[in-house]
């Protein structure tokens, strides 16, 4: 019983640490097109 929610929980950690890398990286990804937005429209 102990092993099935500590293998729950790890599965909800991974499943938490892929969500909060996809959510930087589509900021990351959303921060630089906005910046090379910026740049190149006055030119």
């Amino acid at each position: 019983m102990l092993i099935i929610r500590v293998n729950i929980l790890f599965k909800l950690l991974l499943i938490a640490e892929a969500f909060t890398r996809y959510i930087f990286h589509l900021l990351i990804c959303s921060t630089i097109a906005y910046n090379f937005t910026t740049i190149a429209l006055p030119v």
